[in-house]
Formats: structure tokens, C-alpha cells, sequence
């Protein structure tokens, strides 16, 4: 009997994070997904002022899909209320 693998998305708040986005999608991106399904990674552009936008947006992988806001309201509000989360991370953190 095959045991089917769980499929996970990876959610990020990013506040002004373009010196560190690039290695983090680069990272998560080469994970081989040996135990897991890697459904689709978001990126919620928390009100950033740099290139995050712009730097995700570069990707053309199917499986990323950018959110970018304009005001700022913090990791918990992006991320703890708008969806059930078991796992949270910064775009500067890179053992994803």
C-alpha cells in the first residue's frame, strides 16, 4: 500500500526582505520533498517599500503566488488570522 504524501504550502510575511527573499526561494524551491508535496509557497508583501515585490514576482515558478500590500499590519495579522497556520518562517531564515 502507498502511502500518500502529505502536500504542504509554505506561507511568509516579507517586509522589505529583497536583500533576503532570492536564498530563501532558492532554498525552499531545491527541497527535494522527499516526506512532503510542495503545493505552493506564499509570500504576503507586508506594506514593503523595496524590490520583495519585485523580486518574487521574478520567479516563474508555478507554484509562488505573491500578495502585496500597501499598509503595513504586521506578520501575526498576514499570516495568524487570514489562515490556520502550523508553521510560520521569515524570508531570512533558510533551513526551511
Amino acid at each position: 500500500m502507498k502511502i500518500k504524501k502529505p502536500s504542504v504550502t509554505i506561507a511568509i510575511s516579507a517586509y522589505n526582505e529583497e536583500k533576503n527573499v532570492k536564498a530563501f526561494l532558492e532554498s525552499v524551491l531545491a527541497q527535494k520533498g522527499l516526506g512532503f508535496k510542495l503545493n505552493s509557497i506564499w509570500i504576503f508583501s507586508d506594506g514593503s517599500n523595496d524590490r520583495t515585490v519585485e523580486f518574487t514576482q521574478s520567479y516563474r515558478s508555478k507554484k509562488l503566488k505573491v500578495f502585496s500590500y500597501t499598509k503595513r499590519t504586521g506578520k501575526s495579522n498576514r499570516l495568524g488570522i487570514r489562515f490556520k497556520m502550523e508553521s510560520t518562517t521569515s524570508a531570512d531564515d533558510r533551513r526551511v
